[in-house]
Formats: C-alpha cells, structure tokens, sequence
C-alpha cells in the first residue's frame, strides 16, 4: 500500500526578524512511515567551504511536537536555550538531523547573511524523510526534495537572494532576508519539546543544484 503525503507550505511571511515558513504536517501524524527525519542542509557555492555565508534558524513552533537531534556534519551549531540553529558554509555540505514527532503543523524563522558567491549559490534546504530515510518528494521545481529551499546571491550571473517553495512554478527573486542579529528570543505562544542525543554518522547524500 501506498501512503500519501499532503505537506503543505501555508504561509511565507516575512516577519520583523527574518522569514518564517509554516508547514501543514498534520498528515504525517500518526503516519506508518513515521519515524520522520527534519533534514536542514546548507551547501557551499564555491565547492571549498569558503564560510562567507551563515543561515540562523529560530522560533521553532511544534505545537505538541518534538524534535531529537540524530546527526550533525560541518558548520553547524545547534543552541539549546533559547533553541535555535546555525549553519555556515565552513565546509562544502553543512547539515544537521533531527527525529520529527509531529503535530498539526511546524514554523520557524530564518535570517541570512547575503554575500554573493560566483556562478553557483550558497543554498539552504529544507527536506523531510521518512523512517527508510528516503525523501519525501515535493513539488519544488530545482530539486524534487525541499519543502524550502533559500539560494542566496551570486555573481555571474548577477542574482539576489531566491526562495523556492514546493508548490511553487518559479523563483521568488530579490527576497529580502534580513541578517541574523543578536540573540533570537525564545518562542512564548506554544510550547517546544527539544531533546538531544549522542551525535551519530551521517548518512551521506546528494542534493541538486541548479
């Protein structure tokens, strides 16, 4: 039998700090393919981990949801209280997992820097797998996987900052994402269940590109 997924992008809005992303997850509750995998990623351009670029994620919102770290690779730092995390492209493929319990739906704000890499972005991904670890697919026209994917700037060509949403046909060009500042404040209006556990091996993937 096959089980479907119904992830849906409600809102993009771009809030006081950054942007925040809500999912619809409801589908995946109770789902057999549970346990699901958050898979945040962020790729470097240039191919030499040049760390020109950092993504800060903050004010999770899980309803009555969890997340479990399971695995972390690269530029990545992950802050318990308030919870948040940073991504830098100090290494080509930067990445950090985690165990999804989740409820009706999911946010969280993200901030970024903006220096622009040659010819291929620096690019953020947000992907979620199921209990084989496979990607769950999207309708992201790059790559098949991101429920969010944020390309920041290059030259050659000459392109801003790109969010590309699955559901989406095109890229949104020229967003502006503000860049990370000060210490994010802890989330007031639900509650975060956040839980940590021993660093395990990544499992080695490949995301497309453009």
């Amino acid at each position: 039998m096959i089980f479907r997924f119904t992830i849906v992008l409600l809102t993009a809005a771009v809030a006081f700090a950054g942007q925040i992303f809500t999912l619809n997850t409801s589908s995946l509750i109770s789902n057999p393919n549970a346990p699901f995998t958050l898979d945040f990623s962020f790729t470097d351009g240039s191919g030499i981990g040049d760390g020109n670029n950092a993504i800060t994620l903050s004010k999770f919102a899980l309803g009555t949801g969890s997340l479990t770290q399971s695995s972390i690779s690269g530029g990545v730092t992950v802050n318990a209280s308030p919870f948040s995390i940073a991504l830098e492209d100090s290494s080509f493929f930067n990445d950090v997992q985690f165990t999804f319990v989740p409820d009706a739906t999911f946010s969280f704000q993200l901030d970024a820097t903006s220096n622009a890499d040659s010819g291929t972005p620096d690019t953020f991904t947000l992907a979620i797998l199921d209990r084989n670890l496979n990607n769950i697919p999207t309708t992201n026209p790059n790559n098949g996987i991101a429920f969010v994917e944020v390309d920041l700037p290059t030259t050659n060509p000459t392109n801003g900052t790109q969010v590309i949403l699955s559901g989406t046909v095109e890229n949104s060009d020229d967003v502006s994402i503000p860049a990370p500042t000060g210490t994010p404040e802890p989330p007031t209006f639900v509650p975060i269940l956040v839980g940590f556990c021993a660093v395990c091996a990544l499992r080695g993937k490949q995301h497309s590109k453009k």
